[in-house]
């Protein structure tokens, strides 16, 4: 059980640190304030494309559909990484977690989709659903190089034959 307690305290300081993460990761828009971002106009239309084109050059592969999307690639460790993202079948918002499965533990943490913009964000029409991925891909890019290795180290490998319930 060390190493639950040990991945417990890394998801307990990175979620603590959050904000000043986001901060400071390079997010290519400034997104306005949730309030003023609902869109009553043209919905942003199909939204796989986008995370396919954003996430596959990270090694991601992206399954889903109309209301969620997983985004997953497995680590050198057989650890499972997954971004999973709700994006509202009735809500046309975004909600993101970032995820990492193990044998016998399960981390995890909200991702913004810019510093200002935590929690459900309003997802809008196309234009600005590809300026959500664009700043995912950014905010994601602070777990990969600093949740994922901590989690590893303290944690381990999984198995080689070890596959992560979705």
């Amino acid at each position: 059980m060390y190493e639950l307690e040990a991945v417990n305290a890394i998801k307990t300081d990175y979620r603590a640190r959050i904000g000043e993460l986001v901060a400071a990761a390079d997010v290519p828009h400034r997104l306005p304030p949730a309030a003023d971002a609902w869109y009553a106009g043209v919905l942003a239309g199909p939204r796989k494309p986008a995370l396919v084109a954003a996430f596959n050059p990270m090694g991601y592969s992206c399954s889903g559909g109309s209301g969620e999307f997983h985004l997953t690639r497995r680590t050198e460790q057989n650890l499972t990484v997954e971004l999973y993202l709700d994006v509202g079948t009735w809500s046309h918002s975004v909600l993101a977690s970032y995820l990492i499965k193990g044998s016998g533990f399960q981390a995890s943490v909200g991702v913004p989709v810019a510093p200002e913009a935590f929690g459900q964000y309003p997802i809008g029409d196309a234009e600005q659903w590809h300026r959500i991925v664009a700043n995912l891909v950014a905010t994601v890019r602070e777990p990969e190089r600093s949740f994922v290795p901590a989690v590893e180290q303290a944690a381990g490998s999984s198995p080689a034959w070890y596959e992560a319930p979705s």
